[in-house]
């Protein structure tokens, strides 16, 4: 599609990439933009997912494979949480910008798994509807991970997270995935980008690449969506 195709704005903001360029892959062009009411604090993410039918094969001559390819940026599963007069905020808000009361600190937490995991059970439920053969999530989460002597530690007592836990309750079952961090601490944990694939279609055989995303990100200076 072309760059000023009204459809291809699948992000509320700028600076985040929903669309995947291919090589070695031919494509049926049968893109699907499945909405997730990015617009809404009640929706998935700030991002609707995308989905199009590629093929292996199809660049050398040999039988070609066709399978459901779907991209997805899924904000760290905090899509518009916030806590009363607290407004937007995230853990490094809370330890270093703002100086909030020990009942707003503890609501901010005893909040923020249920609303996170709100999130995961849709992003699942977009999962489990649309059955991708291959997923790549964008802005995964890793979880909440306080140490020991964290300044928030003592207010998120009984309501830290941790990576398995969201695995657990995000991936349906005949699915496996791959997770690589970026380094980048968001709202409230640091980001990874992750490949889920249905395994009755792939098979992880080797890993090999490089890391290439840069510590801190960059959002894109001039026009973009």
């Amino acid at each position: 599609r072309d760059d000023s195709d009204a459809g291809m704005k699948t992000s509320k903001f700028a600076g985040c990439i929903d669309w995947v360029y291919i090589k070695g892959l031919g494509s049926k062009q049968d893109e699907h933009i499945i909405e997730t009411d990015m617009a809404n604090a009640k929706g998935t993410s700030d991002h609707n997912a995308v989905t199009v039918t590629l093929s292996l094969g199809e660049s050398n001559g040999d039988l070609s494979h066709d399978f459901k390819f779907m991209t997805f940026n899924v904000e760290e599963y905090y899509h518009d949480f916030s806590r009363e007069d607290l407004g937007k905020c995230g853990v490094k808000d809370l330890r270093k910008k703002l100086q909030p009361t020990t009942a707003q600190m503890t609501s901010y937490f005893q909040n923020l798994k249920p609303w996170v995991f709100g999130k995961i059970a849709k992003v699942r439920a977009i999962i489990e509807g649309h059955k991708p053969d291959l997923l790549c999530l964008e802005e995964h989460s890793l979880g909440l991970r306080l140490t020991n002597d964290d300044i928030v530690g003592s207010y998120a007592q009984g309501h830290v997270f941790d990576h398995e836990e969201i695995l657990k309750k995000l991936l349906p079952e005949g699915f496996s995935i791959f997770v690589k961090e970026t380094g980048e601490d968001a709202w409230f944990s640091e980001l990874a980008n992750a490949v889920v694939w249905k395994t009755e279609v792939f098979e992880k055989v080797v890993q090999k690449g490089v890391f290439i995303t840069p510590p801190k990100k960059q959002i894109p200076s001039g026009k973009g969506f």
